[in-house]
């Protein structure tokens, strides 16, 4: 058999594919860990069509949402977080704030979905220090980072030191970041690290946009 480390993306996928669950846990982490890093290069820009043209305003509060979005992109100094009620339109808006910036501004901005980065870290907290070394500095080194759904199923402590590591050393680099969650900054604060929720709230200034819990402004169940 051949060595794990000679083997191609598509053959670690194909040995998954054919043992499932009972394929050694080093194949499967790797090419688990392959497919993000793969997905991160692939994503080095975020193409994805949502703009401030075509998001959909139906009511006042989704206009305030809108202005507050389009003032840090106007203005990109320091950090920008949109907190709250899922479903909402946070990861539209912050989409449009990525947009403009690379368009208008030629700034290249890396695309991470937490909650899927977060796993694979997770995962190699404890069998592969390298990858989880090469996984921990794209998140902390890109100049410009955008994090989807941020904090979003992270409740183990392994979860909450990798949260923080990336944020403070984000943090003591004035590295611009972009944040999406479904917690607000207080809640945050609160409930999950004052260390981390402290850091983003500082760095972000106002450049906060929070939508407090109401089922009602889920765009994805309402009917207009």
């Amino acid at each position: 058999m051949k060595e794990l480390a000679a083997l191609s993306f598509e053959e670690k996928k194909e040995r998954w594919d054919e043992v499932g669950k009972k394929l050694d846990r080093a194949a499967m982490l790797e090419a688990e860990a392959e497919f993000v890093m793969r997905r991160m290069e692939k994503n080095n820009r975020v193409t994805r069509n949502q703009t401030f043209d075509n998001f959909v305003i139906n009511s006042e509060w989704q206009g305030r949402l809108i202005e507050i979005a389009k003032s840090y992109a106007d203005n990109p100094t320091g950090w920008f977080f949109a907190g709250g009620q899922s479903g909402c339109g946070k990861t539209h808006l912050c989409m449009a704030i990525c947009d403009q910036l690379q368009r208008k501004n030629h700034l290249w901005i890396t695309f991470s979905s937490w909650r899927e980065d977060a796993a694979v870290l997770k995962n190699f907290s404890n069998d592969n220090s390298r990858r989880r070394g090469e996984l921990l500095r794209r998140l902390k080194e890109s100049k410009n980072l955008f994090i989807d759904d941020f904090l979003k199923g992270s409740s183990s402590q392994i979860e909450r030191e990798t949260a923080y590591e990336i944020i403070d050393y984000r943090y003591r680099t004035q590295s611009r970041t972009i944040i999406s969650s479904e917690y607000t900054l207080g809640k945050m604060i609160d409930m999950f690290d004052p260390a981390v929720g402290g850091r983003i709230k500082e760095m972000c200034g106002n450049n906060v946009m929070t939508v407090r819990d109401d089922k009602k402004k889920n765009l994805r169940t309402v009917v207009w």
